[in-house]
């Protein structure tokens, strides 16, 4: 390589460097532009910090979700579970089976190995409890082998309980009915009320009219009476 050929290459290094810095310098102008000094600054309201400070999202009555329950739209929803459970009595898969899940105590079929996390929970797979592992395995009990997603719906994760319930063929109660409420008395029409009370009025004035009227006869009769006897 010649000494031309190096001065050409540092040349256009030269130009090319000094090009970045005139590209910087006219660029830091037109958008910095000129506002005095003061640095302008515009707060967008994007609604994220009312949804972090909101308030948490109301329970699920989920006893209200099971007058409506769909069976057979349940059973639809348990093929994505097929895979690891059987509703068959005695028959685990990678999961324990199902049959007759819906009232039995947690971690209760012999012979299944199960985690530690469902093995120290008390109590029974009762609607509330199925519903919430159900929805997120991973935070309803933290530590369990059951990799799956979850069911956001409350009203799918009844329905599939629901056919659950009755697969066995001997469902139980999912949900008390709720209590009825007493029967409140008719309010009375103030209208009514007005109209019967001249009513009562008039009845107690022509009650009143014999009374008064016997009482100077009975007078008399103590008069002449009195007469008599002297």
């Amino acid at each position: 390589m010649s000494f031309d050929d190096l001065n050409k290459i540092a040349g256009a290094l030269l130009g090319a460097f000094l090009l970045f810095l005139l590209l910087g310098f006219f660029s830091e102008k037109v958008f910095e532009g000129d506002h005095h000094g003061e640095t302008l600054a515009y707060a967008l309201d994007t609604g994220d910090d009312e949804a972090e400070e909101g308030e948490p999202e109301p329970e699920v009555d989920l006893a209200s979700l099971v007058p409506s329950a769909d069976a057979a739209a349940g059973e639809k929803l348990f093929r994505q579970c097929g895979a690891c459970h059987k509703v068959e009595d005695g028959k685990n898969g990678v999961g324990p089976h199902l049959w007759g899940v819906v009232g039995r105590e947690i971690a209760s079929v012999s012979g299944y190995g199960y985690s530690d996390a469902l093995a120290g929970i008390d109590g029974a797979w009762e609607l509330t409890e199925l519903s919430g592992f159900l929805e997120n395995p991973k935070t309803w009990a933290p530590g369990t082998k059951m990799a799956y997603k979850g069911l956001s719906d409350p009203q799918d994760r009844v329905n599939l309980i629901a056919y659950l319930n009755e697969a066995d063929g001997s469902p139980i109660e999912l949900a008390a009915a709720p209590a009825e409420a007493p029967a409140e008395a008719p309010a009375e029409d103030p209208a009514t009320e007005e109209a019967e009370a001249p009513a009562d009025a008039e009845t107690e004035t022509a009650a009143a009219e014999p009374a008064a009227e016997a009482a100077p006869e009975a007078e008399a009769t103590e008069a002449e009476t009195a007469t008599e006897t002297a």
